[in-house]
């Protein structure tokens, strides 16, 4: 094998090698922003949640995922996206929905004190939420994404991927073997 065929073997192993560790992190990411999101605020200072909703649209769309961060509540101003918890179960999935709307006004001070949001297009007050409700500042979203999380968080949807992961596993193992023993071998006939 000429020196520019192994180069280019190489090149093309590790780029193969990089584009799977980088999906693997892809995954794992959004493994851990679906079981441990609090962590990952507490730690990284950053979390995600998929919106189910359509109020806040066209700034959020709904089944986007959307990242929030830390933020002070002294910084917050009029019309800063906010995300905060509900207090209902809204789409009967067993927690307390997270839900982004825009910081309107504080009442009250310290521990009565009372925040106001409102949704895309609203003039009036949509939620009145007290500070042990208040999750953190909106960074960004990304539209669609979150039907892929929501999917990949999903019992089902962890074992879709373990099992895709082990066929695909297996058949890059039977074809390497099987290149393996594949030798040619020549046979030289005498006359």
């Amino acid at each position: 094998m000429s020196k520019n065929n192994k180069n280019k073997k190489r090149v093309k192993s590790t780029l193969l090698y990089t584009l799977y560790s980088v999906l693997g992190l892809i995954v794992l990411l959004i493994i851990m922003l679906s079981v441990f999101p609090d962590f990952m605020l507490n730690s990284f200072g950053f979390r995600a949640y998929v919106s189910h909703y359509d109020q806040m649209e066209p700034t959020i769309k709904a089944n986007a995922l959307v990242f929030i961060d830390k933020i002070d509540l002294e910084d917050m101003n009029p019309n800063d996206l906010i995300t905060f918890q509900s207090n209902s179960d809204l789409n009967d999935d067993g927690k307390y929905d997270l839900i982004t709307a825009y910081f309107d006004r504080t009442t009250g001070l310290g521990n009565d004190a009372y925040y106001y949001f409102r949704s895309e297009g609203s003039a009036g007050d949509w939620a009145v939420l007290q500070q042990d409700s208040l999750v953190g500042g909106y960074a960004f979203s990304i539209p669609v994404l979150g039907l892929i999380v929501d999917f990949l968080g999903s019992p089902f949807g962890i074992a879709v991927l373990f099992v895709n992961i082990a066929i695909i596993g297996s058949i890059i193992y039977i074809v390497k073997s099987g290149n393996k023993e594949k030798k040619v071998t020549k046979i030289e006939f005498k006359e």
